[in-house]
């Protein structure tokens, strides 16, 4: 390990640690064991009733239990094949998971009165004042009470509703690796049940264990910093994370200051720790890089800008590579490609709920500027090789500028049809491009990344010369597709620049065009100025 990663675990402790002590001291933590036993004082055998309302007001409390005889026979896990109500969390990598047999089957059979319970709570968090939410459960009501919040989060709209509180005591392991991935979860499960071992070794064994361990006891020694005497069964010189570990798990009761295997559970906490950290440095990367990200967009911006007073358009300028400029660009294209491409994946990988629904639709936005700017760049290279066929299926698009397109295209077919439901209501729908769009065409992208690729196929079919019906064909498209992309402001304005390449396939195919065709007439009769100024109607 590098020794300035060595000075920083030294003397800065991961989440896992900074988190705890806040955890056990905070009075949620606190709420939810006393809510769990008052559930078993007001239902001592958690029957007929599965959960609790223990406090209905801010924070609203909610307690699940575990009814007698639930984990008999019911061990292992099941598909989540063989259930519905929790797809929104598979993704790409993880299209299936499993969960606790006795965990789902008990939700399953309880399930009209938690769809009660969620729809309740999700119509309580529209409020203008959304209440907290805390969910919790004692062993097997701890993973019902996991899969309930899952669930729940689902219904959220989680950019104004409070994120709700899941706090269990004793739960066993809800789902499998697939579950943990699906959830993003960033804690290491081996480590963890290793933990739930070693803490069980030292205790009673009974039919269920975790009902019997003294939870509460432990948060109020906890709170009190009831650790009187430990630094003398510490031994040794110890750096502060050792000592910290040591002083809590001395603290809850995991092993004795005599256990012969203290040493080895502290070193291995010791390496959790410490790979933590490391994940939290690259998250901290991870902001630096998105934050490179806008720097190199607002570059581009500004060559943008720059292409455009020497008359080429920036995609030409690029392609022609004459200066410093086109290097720093050609740099910058390919940071950008890399991390969007790396974006793409982890986005992939997420679940599909409320929140993600808008943290997707920003990202989907961002992305979509991206592809409108670099793809051009990517285009003009693949061309300037000599390459052919961009878009086919045997070309060299990449797959994330294909993703992306996609997704802006079903983004769009969303709003054409909630457009047109309000349209229906009013007298005078309104038609054609939006003011909006006409206004702001001068500083706007071709909504077609892939338009240079199609200027391109153009001047390669006149380039041939001796031109075939089939030819002719693909040229009357492509005209096609020019004009009714200019009838909708989706193209920019620095198409008609003397020096780009569409004006030189205008000025080769202008010969052969009809002249009663309406890009003629627009290219001969001041369409260009027109459009620019956004009076091109």
């Amino acid at each position: 390990m590098p020794e300035s990663l060595k000075m920083t675990v030294k003397n800065r402790f991961s989440s896992g640690l900074e988190s705890g002590n806040l955890v056990v001291n905070s009075d949620p933590v606190h709420q939810a064991w006393c809510a769990i036993e008052q559930q078993r004082q007001i239902n001592p055998n958690a029957e007929p009733s599965l959960y609790n309302e223990i406090q209905p007001e801010n924070p609203i409390v909610i307690a699940f239990g575990t009814p007698p005889g639930s984990l008999q026979g019911q061990e292992g896990l099941v598909s989540s094949k063989d259930f519905a109500h929790f797809e929104f969390l598979c993704n790409k990598s993880n299209p299936v998971f499993c969960i606790n047999e006795a965990a789902i089957k008990l939700f399953q059979s309880h399930y009209s009165d938690l769809l009660v319970l969620k729809n309740k709570l999700v119509e309580n968090s529209k409020g203008k004042t959304p209440p907290l939410i805390i969910i919790t459960g004692q062993s097997l009501g701890g993973s019902i009470a996991t899969l309930f919040t899952l669930w729940l989060l689902e219904g959220l709209n989680l950019s104004k509703a409070k994120r709700p509180f899941c706090i269990t005591f004793g739960s066993p392991l809800v789902g499998d690796e697939h579950l943990r991935k699906c959830c993003a979860c960033s804690e290491d499960p081996d480590f963890i049940l290793e933990q739930f071992v070693t803490t069980n070794s030292h205790s009673a064994q009974t039919q269920d264990p975790n009902l019997g361990f003294p939870y509460g006891q432990i948060l109020e020694d906890l709170k009190r910093k009831a650790l009187c005497n430990v630094f003398k069964s510490i031994g040794g010189l110890r750096d502060p994370l050792e000592a910290s570990i040591i002083t809590q798990i001395l603290a809850i009761g995991a092993v004795s200051p005599s256990c012969m295997d203290i040493d080895n559970l502290v070193g291995k906490m010791k390496r959790h720790e410490t790979k933590l950290l490391i994940q939290k440095m690259k998250n901290w990367d991870s902001d630096n890089k998105f934050n490179d990200v806008k720097i190199h967009m607002a570059y581009l911006e500004w060559y943008k800008k720059e292409s455009k007073d020497k008359g080429y358009g920036y995609y030409d300028m690029y392609r022609k590579k004459e200066k410093p400029a086109d290097v720093k660009v050609n740099e910058y294209k390919k940071k950008l490609m890399n991390y969007w491409e790396d974006s793409v994946t982890e986005i992939e990988d997420r679940p599909q709920l409320e929140e993600g629904a808008y943290l997707r639709l920003r990202w989907l936005y961002a992305g979509t500027t991206y592809r409108r700017m670099v793809e051009p760049l990517h285009i003009a290279d693949y061309y300037k090789d000599g390459g052919e066929n961009y878009q086919t299926e045997d070309g060299k698009r990449p797959k994330h500028f294909t993703l992306f397109e996609k997704l802006h295209q079903e983004k769009q077919e969303q709003e054409k049809k909630k457009k047109q439901e309000t349209q229906k209501q009013e007298e005078k729908p309104e038609s054609g491009p939006r003011k909006s769009k006409r206004k702001n065409v001068g500083s706007s992208l071709n909504d077609d990344s892939c338009f240079w690729a199609r200027v391109e196929e153009a001047l390669i079919l006149l380039k041939n010369g001796g031109l075939t019906t089939d030819d002719k064909r693909k040229l009357k498209e492509f005209e096609d597709y020019v004009w009714i992309a200019l009838k909708n402001y989706a193209v920019s304005p620095e198409i008609f620049l003397k020096k780009s390449s569409f004006m030189k396939w205008w000025n080769e195919y202008k010969g052969i065009v009809e002249s009663s065709s309406s890009l003629s007439h627009f290219m001969k009769n001041g369409g260009p100025k027109e459009y620019e100024e956004g009076k091109f109607t």
